[in-house]
């Protein structure tokens, strides 16, 4: 099992990952807030959702560290020029 310090690294990693997909200008900024993780971008802005899925072994029981995040795109909007 993975300390919680490095989970959230990877969870940020996936997300930044998913929104720089999404999103047509440079990432200015990652928040994380009630669950959900919202990126900047210029005038853009993605929200994100995160679960983590975990790998179960034939048993049924849940295999300690063997999961992965995963990062959904809840919207993208684009900001008005004086929002933020």
């Amino acid at each position: 099992m993975m300390e919680p310090r490095f989970e959230r690294a990877r969870v940020l990693a996936e997300a930044v990952g998913v929104a720089a997909r999404s999103l047509t200008a440079c990432i200015d900024q990652v928040k994380i807030r009630e669950g959900k993780i919202i990126v900047f971008a210029g005038k853009e802005r993605a929200e994100l959702s995160y679960t983590y899925n975990n790998a179960y072994a034939q048993n049924g029981s849940i295999m300690p560290g063997s999961g992965h995040w995963s990062v959904t795109i809840v919207k993208v909007t684009k900001a008005g020029w004086f929002t933020r």
